[in-house]
């Protein structure tokens, strides 16, 4: 009996990589982004206020990181 060869699988399943529940997104944008919208949201949260400086760079506005205070 010869042997079968098994189907390829088109697609990757994606999935977050912190909780690891199912992504249902473009592959480009789960390149960008691999966490789901739960884990996203609280990552962004929990940083809390950082101090960022606006500068101008030609047309275009370039966002850096100011100095940490100390706490």
């Amino acid at each position: 009996m010869p042997k079968q060869k098994l189907p390829y699988m088109l697609e990757r399943i994606r999935r977050c990589r912190t909780c690891g529940i199912e992504v249902d997104r473009p592959p480009l944008e789960y390149e960008e982004t691999p966490y789901c919208a739960n884990c996203l949201s609280e990552a962004v949260t929990g940083t809390g206020s950082l101090d960022v400086k606006w500068q101008r760079v030609g047309q275009y506005l370039e966002v850096t990181q100011a100095a940490q205070k100390d706490r």
